[in-house]
């Protein structure tokens, strides 16, 4: 949901937009573990792209319900996989 939808909706849904924020690594990490439910060996799986904005959608309770990068999806998927190469050696 984009700020300008959450400006718009009612007052219930209005109150599950987020302003959001920059973090390092390991906070993204923790959030995305915690609002997706994820386990420890699920979330060291995870390539969270640098600098590409993370849209979260709540549900009542605060738990996420989906999920999804802002951004050209050719650019996300590009940068997630350049995280995932980041400290794999040559052979």
């Amino acid at each position: 949901m984009t700020a300008k939808e959450c400006a718009v909706e009612d007052a219930p849904f209005r109150s599950r937009c987020f302003g959001g924020g920059a973090a390092t690594t390991n906070s993204l990490r923790a959030l995305v573990k915690h609002l997706g439910g994820l386990s420890d060996e699920e979330i060291v799986k995870v390539n969270i792209p640098t600098g590409a904005p993370l849209v979260y959608e709540l549900d009542a309770e605060l738990r996420g319900v989906r999920h999804r990068y802002l951004g050209d999806p050719a650019a996300i998927d590009a940068a997630m996989r350049a995280v995932a190469e980041q400290g794999r050696t040559a052979a």
